[in-house]
């Protein structure tokens, strides 16, 4: 009974979140999203992602394992939609790496003044065909794979990066691995 509760528990947190992804996409369309930019410790948030994610182990997680993080990198961003976007990208290696790798988050400040946030995982990989509809809104990757989802994530999260003056992007190599940043 108790694990049959945490499954409809996710399953609202998922519907949740289709419902707020809609809604971020439909006020995107109207006007601009709000945005509260404030200097955000990037090392503190990502611990706070990666400890929600990790209470869904029960469900069939795999290890998020935090490598190399900069203690003192902060940004300038809203804090709640830069959760977002890293809780999308944690939440893509999941469903489309393999089964058996952790993911791994990296961090470390760039020369031109930005943060990098990089998750990497192990599995398919994206084919050159897919890069182009990664970023469309309903445009599911996968290499036909069936995973749950509605393909709004990570168009979701490169407008929100976007708004606040950073960027998205990937590198993959199919067959052995996919690095967000």
């Amino acid at each position: 009974a108790q694990e049959f509760a945490h499954v409809v528990a996710h399953n609202g947190k998922l519907l949740h979140r289709l419902h707020a992804d809609l809604v971020d996409l439909a006020r995107a369309a109207a006007g601009p999203l709000t945005i509260q930019s404030e200097k955000v410790r990037v090392g503190q948030t990502l611990k706070t992602c990666i400890g929600a994610i990790r209470l869904d182990a029960a469900l069939g997680g795999k290890p998020v394992l935090m490598e190399k993080v900069e203690d003192d990198l902060s940004v300038h961003a809203d804090p709640q939609r830069l959760a977002q976007i890293i809780n999308t990208l944690i939440a893509n290696s999941y469903k489309y790496g393999d089964n058996d790798s952790p993911i791994r988050v990296r961090t470390w400040r760039l020369g031109d003044g930005f943060g990098r946030i990089e998750i990497l995982n192990t599995g398919p990989g994206i084919s050159l065909r897919e890069r182009e509809a990664m970023f469309q809104p309903f445009g599911l990757g996968g290499g036909g794979r069936t995973v749950p989802g509605a393909g709004l994530g990570l168009s979701i999260a490169r407008l929100l990066a976007e708004k606040q003056g950073g960027r998205i992007d990937f590198e993959s190599i199919t067959g052995r691995q996919t690095r967000f940043w």
